[in-house]
């Protein structure tokens, strides 16, 4: 009996090891060597046990690691709206709750899938995660693959199949050596060790040929890049906390476009095409004397201006004011092109979900906006092709940047505002799952966040998402230094 209980605890710490090191795997630490063996603790615990308890041991690992991944959104709930710290974690933990269960489901089918494949059960498994990760819904789309974005060689397979295909990577290799430790090791299992070689060969062929792959369309890309028409992009990102910008919303808005402003000017005379301000980076709406502020400024400099502001309109039934996230293109005459109103808004933090059945939410739960979504993907002109924009959040969601690329999109413009997050793993994070819709529709970024972040790609190119104090006026080239 003592031995039963030893041994179900030391499966419950396998599976909460095999969640929680996925937030050291993920940016910004990026240990993804540990990936390719950490799933191994897991595999382990979930052999010749009864089916509750398995799929128990699968939901606990799921949800380690959201928790794990996701600990930022305490601090973010508080920020938003609900200072109460027990509530803030009950959110994360309810969160990590409802989407871990993946991995229940995952350690339910495990032994099935591994009989019915034999000695190339970690194939089978593998295919299993993949499918498990593309019918899971996600408020936020963190599947294993993701993490690998540096890899440029490896990540390019995401191009053919989604991320999917990495995570695939992921768990063969993991199943492969866990199926060596129990043929050569533990002498038991499905895999004989001539199997096992076989099944070796097959994951080194399939390794060989996913790399290749990359190594090839990546030289096509920088084949292309040396052809391709540039534009000097200068990023504007005044490092401003939510606090500090509230405060000087309050005592000093004009001070801030003036300093917006200061900051372009400054990239325009280091030879910037277009300059492009974050995710709310006017302090007013430009539909009046700051609006043609904004636009003199873009026409006495000769130059391009993209960039974030409120928006708003009566509706024509109702005439309440709706507000809008918005995002605008100046070209280099002054004139204002169409408008951009975010489509995909962020739940609890721009809307209440039911606001139309409560309205009193809204006005009851501090800190949370009230706004509207827009009604379509807009295509704008520019000097290096057609391109959209996508706000924050929308930058991750697959399906929308899909329709932006049908719509005729060539490169993304993403304006982000993640003071909200503070100094987390979160902007980090928030960057790597934007890069991955770089790479999965061909497509480059130029990205400016509020705040900004510092990081590298593989090959030490620079995103351009860096913070005030390093390179305000760091020109970079959009086609150029995008993500691959």
């Amino acid at each position: 009996m003592l031995h039963t209980t030893i041994m179900l605890w030391l499966r419950v710490l396998a599976a909460v090891f095999t969640g929680t090191t996925q937030a050291l795997i993920s940016p910004p630490l990026s240990w993804t060597p540990l990936h390719w063996v950490s799933w191994i603790p897991f595999l382990w615990a979930i052999e010749g046990i009864a089916s509750r308890r398995r799929f128990w041991l699968g939901w606990l690992m799921g949800a380690s690691a959201l928790a794990a991944i996701f600990h930022w959104l305490v601090g973010t709930v508080q920020r938003f709206s609900m200072p109460n710290i027990p509530l803030a974690v009950s959110i994360l933990l309810l969160f990590s709750a409802a989407f871990g269960a993946y991995g229940g489901f995952f350690a339910l089918f495990y032994p099935r899938i591994k009989r019915w494949a034999g000695p190339g059960w970690p194939f089978a498994v593998a295919a299993l995660l993949a499918a498990l990760e593309f019918i899971n819904p996600q408020l936020f789309p963190f599947y294993q693959g993701v993490a690998h974005y540096q890899n440029a060689p490896l990540f390019q397979v995401a191009s053919v199949t989604g991320v999917r295909g990495v995570s695939f990577l992921v768990l063969l290799v993991n199943g492969l050596l866990w199926a060596g430790i129990q043929s050569v090791w533990l002498k038991r299992g499905p895999v004989s060790p001539r199997q096992l070689v076989w099944l070796a060969g097959g994951t080194a062929v399939v390794l060989a040929a996913v790399l290749a792959f990359g190594a090839y369309r990546l030289a096509v890309i920088r084949t292309l890049e040396q052809d391709a028409s540039s534009l000097r992009v200068g990023l504007i990102q005044l490092d401003l906390g939510i606090k500090e910008r509230a405060r000087r919303n309050r005592e000093d808005r004009y001070g801030i476009l003036e300093e917006y402003f200061e900051e372009s000017a400054a990239a325009i005379e280091q030879g910037a095409q277009v300059v492009v301000w974050p995710e709310g980076g006017s302090p007013y709406r430009v539909s009046g004397s700051k609006g043609r502020e904004i636009a003199a400024f873009a026409k006495a400099h000769d130059v391009e201006l993209w960039i974030g502001a409120l928006s708003s309109k009566r509706d024509p039934v109702t005439k309440h004011r709706r507000y809008y996230n918005s995002a605008y293109r100046y070209d280099r005459d002054g004139v204002q092109d169409q408008r951009y109103d975010k489509l995909v808004l962020l739940p609890f933090g721009e809307f209440i979900p039911g606001r139309s059945l409560f309205p009193e939410l809204t006005s009851k739960i501090p800190g949370v906006g009230n706004f509207y979504p827009g009604e379509d993907v807009v295509i704008f002109d520019s000097p290096a092709g057609p391109f959209n924009f996508l706000i924050c959040y929308e930058a991750i969601r697959s399906k929308l940047v899909r329709r932006s690329v049908k719509a005729g999109s060539r490169f993304f413009v993403t304006i982000t505002n993640d003071a909200w997050f503070g100094a987390t793993s979160c902007p980090s994070q928030h960057l790597m799952l934007t890069a991955n819709r770089c790479t999965e529709y061909g497509c480059p970024m130029v990205r400016v966040a509020t705040t900004g972040i510092y990081t590298e790609l593989a090959g030490g190119e620079l995103v351009g998402v860096l913070n005030r104090s390093e390179a305000n006026t760091l020109l970079r080239e959009a086609l150029d230094g995008a993500v691959p």
